[in-house]
């Protein structure tokens, strides 16, 4: 069952009531009615009565049409007014209807009136509804904004014909944009695409728009700000009535933060796994180093047992002994050595300068360059600091350079070179010399590996490399080598900074 149509009338005149009334009841208006005479009847109506529409004489007693009309728009601006008069006024009813008044029908012409009630009833509920369509569709706007705030995902729109794109405004702060301006040409937001994904991206849209196919990908933009974002885009085709495409829609995902993480959780996961080979070759070579002077020292023990053993024999196997337990001591020293390195660090991080870091070491080997006639050069005009833990670093500088004086090759004066770069947010260190070299493809896997030697003639414990690795690796840096058989060694030192 429909609701009544509630409608507020404005009149003093009985007569005049009686025939407005029959006009409504005629026409099949299912309505109630609230009749009203003065200002304080009438404001009282507008708020408790609440009428849908309000039919009001021009001139009473002790009130008027006009302000009628003036209190309607404070109250309830959005009823509709017809002023019912028995003479309004062509100048007056222009005005009025400029103004905003609905309507107005002359007592002499009452049978207009339910016509108009109905057109301007008819009209308040098409506004209404387009007013509460308007609402909602703002709220939904919001809602969607906020929606893709929260999931820093924005949606966008590019038409083939303009080359204009339409952002959201999450897009807009995904972009780096300003979020009003959500119109932007199709060269302008290529500007934005990061240089080297520029061609990957452009290749995705022209094979979507050849085969017809939807895209998505992942691909990096630089911000208006500088700031380099991962987006992740996926983009659907729109067409007109006779399948041509017209257009994209589609969204752009912020997964910087994915990203990162991501990236952070592979490498963590590649150094665990570095980690883990290092130790079970480290574990390996301890017990194979152990087994040999363990197994010495029992064997010449148990001999020694042997009461027929002649005093020069056992002369021959104490000294075995001795230096089984030298041995091992040695071992141990070493392992203690590798476990400090691996261990905590308490030491605080420091500006370290290469320049002074080299000129030092040079000093504290000052005897031995003159003597071999070494020549140590370096060039740190790229980058000469550090923020590092000092002491890690002199050791690394100081094996580096003695490998490169204890390999030289004979006969060939020595030169060491060392230089930095800066690139990007890496320190990128090389020590390069002419040195003897190693044959990589035979012995490249050996290379930083504990107590590996290449050149038995000189002596060593093949310790140096290995401990250098592991320095670099405890500061978060990467080491590697470029080598040949006389034609010397390059290591390379990469720092993140």
């Amino acid at each position: 069952m429909n609701a009544k149509t509630k409608i507020l009338i404005v009149e003093h005149d009985l007569n005049d009531l009686e025939l407005l009334q029959y006009e409504l009841k005629k026409s099949g208006i299912n309505y109630v009615s609230e009749i009203v005479q003065n200002e304080q009847e009438f404001g009282r109506a507008l708020e408790n009565f609440m009428p849908d529409i309000i039919l009001s004489d021009y001139s009473l007693p002790s009130f008027d049409g006009p302000t009628a009309f003036k209190m309607r728009n404070l109250i309830a601006p959005d009823t509709p007014f017809i002023f019912v008069s028995g003479y309004i006024g062509e100048e007056n009813s222009i005005d009025f209807i400029r103004n905003g008044v609905t309507d107005y029908v002359l007592k002499d012409k009452l049978f207009t009136l339910a016509t108009k009630v109905k057109r301007a009833l008819k009209e308040s509920k098409e506004k209404q509804e387009k007013t509460k369509a308007e609402r909602e569709l703002i709220q939904s706007e919001r809602r969607m904004a906020r929606a893709q705030q929260i999931a820093h995902m924005g949606s966008w729109e590019l038409d083939f014909d303009t080359n204009v794109l339409l952002f959201s405004e999450e897009a807009c702060r995904i972009f780096g944009l300003p979020t009003n301006q959500t119109r932007i040409s199709f060269k302008t937001w290529s500007t934005l695409i990061h240089p080297e994904d520029l061609d990957f991206v452009f290749q995705l849209i022209k094979e979507s728009r050849n085969s017809l196919k939807d895209a998505s990908c992942s691909h990096r933009i630089v911000r208006t700000d500088g700031i380099v974002r991962h987006i992740y885009s996926e983009s659907k085709l729109e067409y007109d009535s006779t399948g041509k495409p017209t257009g994209l829609h589609g969204i752009a995902h912020d997964i910087t933060e994915l990203k990162l993480a991501e990236t952070e959780r592979t490498k963590m996961v590649n150094d665990l796994m570095l980690r883990n080979k290092d130790l079970e070759q480290f574990a390996y070579i301890i017990s194979h180093n152990l087994r040999a002077p363990v197994a010495n020292i029992l064997g010449a023990t148990n001999v020694l047992t042997d009461p027929r053993l002649s005093p020069e024999k056992k002369e021959v196997l104490r000294q075995g002994l001795i230096e089984s337990v030298t041995r091992l001591d040695n071992i141990v020293k070493d392992l203690n050595h590798i476990l400090q390195v691996k261990g905590e660090i308490n030491e605080a991080k420091v500006r370290v300068c290469f320049s002074v870091l080299v000129d030092d070491i040079k000093i504290s080997i000052k005897n031995l360059i003159d003597k071999d006639n070494i020549e140590i050069k370096y060039d740190f005009c790229k980058v000469d600091e550090i923020l590092t833990l000092k002491s890690y670093l002199h050791s690394i500088f100081y094996n580096l350079i003695s490998n490169s004086i204890k390999y030289r090759q004979p006969r060939v004066p020595a030169i060491i070179e060392i230089k930095s770069q800066l690139v990007k947010d890496k320190i990128i260190l090389f020590f390069t010399d002419n040195g003897m070299g190693i044959d990589l493809q035979k012995k490249g896997e050996q290379v930083f590996g504990l107590y590996k030697r290449f050149h038995p003639n000189i002596a060593g414990k093949g310790m140096g490399l290995y401990m250098v690795k592991t320095q670099v690796e405890t500061l978060g840096g990467k080491i590697g080598i470029r080598s040949g058989v006389n034609k010397g060694t390059e290591i390379k030192i990469e720092f993140e900074i």
